[in-house]
């Protein structure tokens, strides 16, 4: 389809926003390596080191701190970390 969009959604943990971030490149045909260590996600993007602390570390982030741009939005689950803890907590109260 000429208009689909793609939408993440992976965890709101740093594995998820680490996936959102490789995705959004991925399909702009794009990549970056990402370390993380005492506190800090490092990026290593078109030769150039950004780091990020983990609290503030976001796809939104990256894109402002690297000057990427794509139209990949995402969708996080509100309150919870994961997707399956809030369903897990739905299911429960029903």
């Amino acid at each position: 389809m000429p208009n689909a969009r793609t939408i993440g959604v992976f965890d709101d943990d740093l594995c998820g926003k680490v996936l959102d971030c490789k995705v959004a490149l991925w399909l702009m045909g794009r990549d970056a390596d990402f370390d993380y260590a005492e506190g800090t996600v490092t990026i290593d993007y078109r030769n150039t080191l950004l780091r990020i602390p983990e609290p503030e570390f976001s796809l939104h982030r990256f894109r402002i701190i690297s000057g990427f741009r794509s139209s990949f939005r995402t969708i996080k689950p509100h309150v919870h970390i994961s997707f399956t803890t809030m369903f897990a907590q739905r299911k429960g109260t029903l």
